[in-house]
Parts: structure tokens; sequence; C-alpha cells
């Protein structure tokens, strides 16, 4: 007998289902919405930030599940979650859609469930302006382990509809988004890996260490004899511990100068700074590696290297 998805507590739905005949190669197809109370989309700006949660309305997918292979389809317009408002690095907000039509499965015997989508973040900030970001086509499962582990759904027909469980996965790099903030904001993500987690009844916060992570933009060439800008975002990656002091310190090579260190109080978990460093060049021109560290009492240290190209 062919396995057979009936959704229980949606009442049209299985009455639809259960009407089906159960003869070899029959199938039907029967909408279900989810809801889901934990969306946490994580890029290196934004880390780990929980666009939705028990304070939130519930992110929703209205799926279209074929009862006889657990196979469903979620059309561009069938994935909402509220708008997520931010002040870090500077105040804005972020919608998260779909940009196309996406895809997945249910295994009601194992709780396993996967979801292949490009999302869509529709982020509009108050300095920079707005940016229509793609994530490229992605997988979410419940095998995840970023932005955190993921968790089977309770087996049966309905686990997946009301149960708890949690599905998530991730990219190394962003595509080209389009917009005017685009070039500023595309600078901070788009090289930079980053991930989705969705949820229902399992929470995203770990009691985990502080983790400092810093994230540079690419720094302009200058002619000879000019100043450069250096600007990177100081995070606090982590779970829910907070940092005391962090220190934050650009090391230049000669001839420039520029060597200087900046305190930040603390960064609570999920935190992020924006700090801005000036290098002066000279005459000699060439191409020369910055580097940028953060420590912190208790934590590791952050490091990255930046390039500064001086020109004639």
């Amino acid at each position: 007998m062919q396995r057979r998805i009936l959704i229980g507590g949606l009442a049209a739905c299985v009455c639809l289902a259960a009407a089906l005949p159960a003869t070899a190669g029959a199938q039907s197809t029967v909408p279900v919405t989810l809801n889901f109370n934990h969306l946490v989309i994580n890029t290196s700006v934004t880390p780990d930030a929980q666009i939705v949660s028990t304070m939130t309305q519930p992110a929703t997918v209205d799926a279209n599940v074929d009862t006889s292979t657990g196979q469903f389809t979620v059309p561009t317009s069938g994935f909402t979650a509220p708008t997520y408002n931010f002040t870090s690095p500077t105040a804005g907000s972020l919608t998260l859609t779909l940009a196309s039509p996406a895809s997945g499965t249910v295994d009601p015997t194992t709780g396993a469930l996967t979801l292949t989508a490009d999302f869509l973040a529709d982020i509009t900030t108050a300095n920079y302006g707005s940016c229509d970001q793609p994530t490229g086509t992605i997988t979410l499962s419940t095998s995840g382990t970023t932005p955190f582990p993921g968790h089977l759904f309770p087996t049966g027909d309905t686990g997946f509809v009301t149960g708890a469980g949690a599905f998530g996965g991730g990219w190394s790099s962003l595509p080209t988004g389009t917009g005017s903030g685009c070039s500023i904001i595309d600078s901070f993500i788009q090289n930079q890996p980053g991930g989705i987690w969705i949820s229902r009844d399992i929470s995203p916060v770990a009691a985990v260490p502080a983790k400092l992570a810093l994230t540079p933009s690419k720094v302009k060439s200058v002619k000879a004899g000019k100043k450069a800008t250096v600007k990177v975002i100081v995070a606090n990656s982590g779970g829910s511990a907070t940092t005391s002091s962090v220190k934050v310190c650009l090391s230049v090579p000669k001839p420039l100068k520029g060597s200087k260190c900046e305190s930040i109080k603390s960064l609570a978990s999920r935190q992020t700074k924006t700090l801005s460093f000036s290098v002066t060049t000279n005459e000699k021109t060439g191409s020369y590696k910055l580097t940028l560290t953060a420590s912190s009492k208790g934590v590791s240290t952050a490091k990255k290297n930046v390039t500064l190209k001086v020109t004639k």
C-alpha cells in the first residue's frame, strides 16, 4: 500500500486525502499551512538576528504537499515573515520573502524535512539606500548544523504540522543584490558566510561563550599622499554571553601611518559596532596589507587582513 501523509488537524485536507483511491500510482496534492515561531538570519552584519520569535507574528509557509511521496512545493507568495527592524550598524529594516518557488520533502516516518529555496531579503537602510539581496538557492534541513543545529519533527502524519522541530542551512557567499544601496551593503556581506534557521517551539538562543568577529568593508584605493579610510564591523557572534571591554586595533606597515586602537565598552550577544580608522600614505605607491584585530578577556582574538592600494 502506498505511504500517505494524512494531514491531521486540517479537516479539509484530511477529507481530501482520505477520499483518494489507494491504487498504485495515485497521487494527490493538498494545501497545508505551516506556522513557525522562530526564524534566524545570520549574516556578518546581523549575526543570528531573530526575525521571528515568540514575541512576533509567526513565519508562515503555504505548501502544496503530495500525500503519496512527501514532496511539496511553495509558491513565491507562499512564504511570509514579519519585517525585522535593526539599529546597527545603521538603522533599517529587512523583509524576507522568496525570490522564486521553493520545494522540499517531508518524511513522517523519521520527522526529517528539507526545504530548497532562493530567499530574497528586501533591505532598506537610513544611510545607504535599499537593496534586494537574494541568498541564491540553498537547502535548509533538519540535519543541518548552521546557523543552529536542526531537529527532527515528531514522527507520524501530523508531526511536521504541529510538533516541535527545526531546519537550517547556509551559504558561503551571496549573489550580487540589486538596488541603490547594494554597493555598500554587499561590501559587508557578499563574500561572507551566513544562513537561515527556522523552527517551531525550539529556541535558537544557546548558552555558549561570546565570540568576536570582524567584517571589514573593501578599502578604496587612494592616490599617493592622500588618506584612506578603513571601516570594520565588530560583532559578538556568540550565544548569550556579553563580552567585557573589547580592544580593536589596526596595524599598518611602513611607510604608512595610522596604527591605532579603539575600545568598545562591551558587546552583548549578537550586538555589532562599526568603527573607522584613518590611514595616511606618502609618495610611495603599491599594495599594502593592513591587519585588524579584536580582543577581549576570556574570548579568542579575531583577526582580519585588508588590502590598501596606493596609486600615482
